[in-house]
């Protein structure tokens, strides 16, 4: 029996959230099954809920290695998620290297067990892209970097949990830092502590150290003053600062005082900031207004195309996006900051667009799931707050005038004020 491909794309993609919708499809005809297998079988999640499970994990790692195995499962397995198992289970690193026996190539690696340390030899090496690590134990810093230095194929590290780590003076030499290189993919590093950061900056200043290729910076949850002073250090050295492109910060208690200024971030063209409303407008003027002073203020984050800002809190009981935004609790610290930048024009120079958003985290294994809504608009720094542009970036429509009016110039304001113009002049994206 055959049928049309577009059914494929219709039914089989449309179900990838319900395995029993899939599972069905699979028995309809041989055309249907590759595809629900690629969804059925793509994570494989060895997870517990902390209790237990003798025979589960060791009958899955028998079933693997069976020959029927080689066919219908382990070739469509893509990502490898282990977490909340404890001592007195199958250890991480067994699971680990059964499955690499039996064959499996994931692409992507979670693990978040509090029995784990990355002190063994690492699996997957050969294919793994993306590598999610959430640590517990205390433990020293070298046997996680040569660990992570292992992956010659690593384009996306994420590493976090409430581990403390030690360094060794001799991972600050000239010959360590010659012997251990960065991945050569890695393009995206996540961060919720500053192991891996601090060891980059030490690496990049040592003679034959690596080249840094990381152009995107993620930091999540960093609150204490001395993890803010590794994330400074990181924004500071040239080598690793002049390749930054996007930059987020997330659910961050930033310092009133930072360590240093906010650099010059020559490359940097996304920064997002996602935040509660009640301290939007804090965490705006503790990042943007420190300049160097050598630093003139038409230079400042001079390729800077787009500033997010997210939401995380009130927003989330709004009945919809429109009173969402309009919410003036949610803007007055925002207009009130965006207003102090208007005396220098060129502040950001580049700029194309603003967005806003609200988002809401939902549980799933290894971290929050994030939903966006109520976004976004474009705008351009100029006198008097802010103007808005079009998608394109061309054309200052707050300078246009339609029936007589034109749309005023402060992010509030346009939000507030003008829902429907900025919805019909497709400046507001939900």
């Amino acid at each position: 029996m055959q049928f049309p491909i577009e059914l494929v794309e219709s039914v089989i993609d449309a179900s990838v959230a319900h395995h029993p919708t899939l599972s069905a499809c699979s028995l309809v005809c041989k055309q249907w099954l590759p595809r629900c297998r690629h969804h059925l079988f793509s994570t494989l999640d060895l997870s517990a809920d902390w209790t237990p499970e003798p025979n589960s994990v060791t009958n899955l790692l028998a079933l693997l290695l069976t020959p029927h195995a080689a066919e219908t499962l382990i070739p469509y397995v893509r990502s490898v998620v282990v977490a909340k198992r404890s001592w007195g289970m199958t250890p991480v690193a067994r699971i680990l290297t059964a499955l690499a026996r039996a064959g499996v190539r994931p692409r992507a690696l979670l693990v978040n067990c509090p029995s784990y340390e990355p002190t063994h030899t690492p699996v997957f090496a050969s294919s793994l892209t993306h590598l999610t690590l959430e640590l517990h134990n205390d433990m020293r810093a070298a046997p996680l970097i040569e660990y992570i230095c292992a992956f010659p194929r690593l384009e996306v590290l994420d590493v976090g949990g409430s581990a403390r780590f030690a360094f060794d003076e001799g991972m600050l030499s000239a010959h360590y830092a010659g012997r251990m290189q960065l991945p050569a993919r890695l393009h995206t590093l996540i961060v919720r502590n500053t192991v891996v950061v601090d060891w980059i900056v030490a690496t990049a200043l040592a003679p034959g150290g690596s080249k840094i290729g990381v152009t995107t910076l993620v930091v999540r949850h960093i609150r204490l003053p001395e993890q803010w002073e590794g994330v400074y250090r990181y924004l500071t050295t040239s080598a690793c600062a002049g390749v930054i492109r996007s930059l987020t910060f997330q659910g961050c208690d930033f310092p009133l005082q930072p360590p240093t200024p906010l650099p010059l971030l020559p490359s940097l063209r996304t920064l997002t900031i996602e935040c509660s409303t009640t301290s939007a407008g804090a965490h705006l003027s503790i990042l943007l207004p420190h300049v160097p002073p050598h630093i003139t203020p038409t230079s400042f984050l001079p390729a800077l195309e787009v500033f997010t800002l997210r939401f995380t809190n009130a927003f989330l009981s709004a009945a919809s996006p429109s009173s969402a935004v309009g919410d003036p609790r949610a803007w007055a610290d925002v207009d009130k900051h965006f207003a102090s930048l208007s005396p220098a024009p060129e502040f950001f120079p580049a700029l194309e667009r603003v967005c806003v958003s609200r988002v809401g985290l939902s549980a799933s294994v290894g971290g929050g799931r994030r939903n966006s809504n109520a976004e976004v608009y474009g705008g351009r720094g100029r006198e008097g707050g802010y103007s808005v542009h079009n998608r394109s970036g061309t054309g200052n429509v707050g300078e246009q005038e339609e029936e007589g009016r034109p749309l005023p110039k402060t992010v509030a304001d346009i939000l507030r004020k003008e829902m429907r113009e900025c919805v019909r002049r497709g400046l507001l994206f939900v």
